[in-house]
């Protein structure tokens, strides 16, 4: 989002660094982020992927009309569901992950998806 809008930001990867802002890494937090992605902004810092990237998006002006916040929380929890709850969780075995996918769950969990975003 910050490269779309030409925002300038500072990628870090380094655990050291991190360990400022994220528990993950720290014995005695400062804060309440455990783990990246983590958006520092000023003041605000705000973990996880989804809450990042809706501060992100409102932040840089791309939220578009009609846009509701419990909506676009809804589609990112169901983008979770599908491929972390169910791609994710079946990805260690080729056979697991081929009945899942060619499965009802999966079918209706992508129709899903896809009606939240057209």
């Amino acid at each position: 989002m910050c490269e779309h809008t030409g925002t300038p930001y500072e990628y870090i990867s380094d655990k050291a660094e991190m360990a400022k802002v994220c528990s993950a890494w720290c014995d005695s937090p400062a804060g309440d982020n455990f783990a990246p992605p983590v958006v520092v902004d000023g003041d605000m810092m705000v973990s996880q992927s989804i809450s990042a990237s809706l501060y992100l998006g409102a932040k840089l002006g791309l939220t578009p009309a009609g846009y509701n916040d419990y909506k676009a929380m809804q589609f990112c929890g169901d983008i979770v569901d599908t491929f972390e709850g169910g791609v994710g969780k079946n990805n260690e075995d080729g056979a697991a992950l081929k009945k899942f996918i060619e499965g009802d769950r999966f079918a209706r969990l992508m129709g899903n998806v896809e009606r939240g975003v057209s």
